[in-house]
């Protein structure tokens, strides 16, 4: 087998990522469920090379730009390169083909919390490739393998208890039953009386057992065991402006649904977040501000207009987002202003030590994988996380998604 050294520019940072490398090659079908900014895409790659052969990465269809160039810097050799066949899941369907026109039997899934939802057409197009195709090894990577509840887990664990021919499936046929196991459950009727019964899942029940499916077949290491990185601070700021929108954040927060009401908070928020904004900026410090709706991002670059900020949303063409973040990088902006939903995964933020969340998604993960963007490797200052309230009510929501961001690494 050839060495790594002669097939990579890049060696693995300190003995953990050696660690991965050595996993992903020991464990032909895992979950690599490393914390974000530790160099899960460089450990995959490290061992498809090391392995060669023809292997797929299949990513959200934002990220392939990036790890195109990931491919550039790691590999030394062209036929490398080529041999690792890039594709997203927004091409699920044509996965199965992808397969077997190059002859591949080794894959890994980038952000694999993608597949989560198991009745989404990419997840039944993905399930459906990976049964009719054998496949020597998956691997599966995500910093957030669960982003809300514990349900979540399903369709990750089918695919590779299947693929070891575990008793997974006899025990649990289906996400129903999982459910049922391993979490709580609350049912109640959208009207009173009557209307359409709904039940949700919550917690966890049953916890050993579930580790017991998780544990041997997971690697996961956290940044602030393996990197010289503080846990980043949480401040909460109450911008008391929002006070009226308090009754419907609330319903809007036990649905976990977005709604117009949520909008409206954010946008209120804007003028006392970007002044919050300016005296970040005034210590020397740059920031990073995320919020769900893009209009907030907009509205906030126009206040913010005496200073050097760009905008990444949903609108800006997938290919011009990481040359934003070199522009960041390098020195030449002050920060970003940023849609959560097109920015907070796969862009490495550093420049930045202050993450300031104008309004919150309410999965939990989506905001740990944005606070990952600032607090990762190549950050040399304390990262600070500002939770934008816009009443009591609005700072109370955001302490509890916190509070769940913690309860759900329980679950890992």
């Amino acid at each position: 087998m050839l060495k790594l050294s002669d097939l990579s520019h890049f060696k693995p940072k300190d003995l953990y990522q050696a660690v991965g490398i050595h996993y992903i090659m020991q464990n032909p079908y895992c979950i690599l469920g490393d914390d974000m900014g530790l160099g899960k895409s460089f450990q995959w790659t490290a061992a498809m090379l090391k392995l060669q052969g023809p292997s797929a990465i299949c990513c959200p269809a934002y990220l392939r730009g990036t790890w195109k160039a990931e491919l550039e810097k790691i590999c030394k050799r062209e036929e490398d390169i080529r041999n690792i066949h890039i594709t997203s899941y927004s091409k699920s369907k044509d996965f199965e083909d992808l397969l077997l026109t190059h002859n591949i039997k080794k894959v890994g899934f980038d952000e694999a919390h993608y597949l989560k939802n198991i009745k989404a057409q990419r997840t039944d197009n993905i399930l459906g490739a990976l049964e009719n195709v054998s496949m020597d090894r998956i691997t599966l990577m995500s910093g957030t393998p669960i982003k809300n509840r514990i349900p979540e887990w399903y369709t990750l664990l089918t695919i590779i208890h299947y693929h070891l021919g575990t008793d997974f499936l006899e025990k649990f046929p289906n996400e129903w039953v999982f459910s049922e196991y391993f979490c709580k459950k609350k049912t109640f009727r959208l009207k009173k009386g009557h209307g359409r019964q709904i039940t949700t899942y919550y917690g966890v029940r049953n916890r050993a057992e579930l580790l017991s499916y998780i544990r041997p077949i997971m690697l996961r290491r956290l940044a602030k065991d393996v990197l010289d990185l503080a846990e980043p601070k949480h401040l909460y700021v109450d911008a008391d402006v929002s006070q009226i929108y308090d009754e419907e954040l609330k319903k809007a927060f036990e649905t976990g649904k977005d709604t117009k009401a949520k909008r409206l908070s954010a946008l209120s928020k804007v003028g006392f977040t970007a002044n919050h904004v300016k005296s970040i900026l005034e210590t020397g410090d740059k920031a990073v501000m995320f919020t769900c709706h893009p209009e907030a991002a907009y509205q906030m670059k126009e206040k913010l207009k005496k200073f050097k900020f760009e905008c990444i949303t949903g609108d800006v063409p997938v290919e011009k987002r990481q040359p934003i973040v070199d522009r960041l990088q390098n020195g030449e902006l002050d920060g970003l202003l940023c849609s959560i939903d097109a920015s907070s995964t796969g862009y490495t933020m550093t420049a930045a030590n202050h993450v300031v969340l104008n309004d919150e998604p309410y999965v939990v993960g989506t905001i740990a994988q944005a606070i990952a963007r600032t607090n990762r490797i190549g950050q040399e200052k304390p990262v600070f996380v500002h939770h934008i309230g816009g009443s009591k009510i609005d700072t109370q929501i955001n302490k509890a998604l916190v509070s769940k961001m913690k309860d759900l690494e329980r679950g890992m």
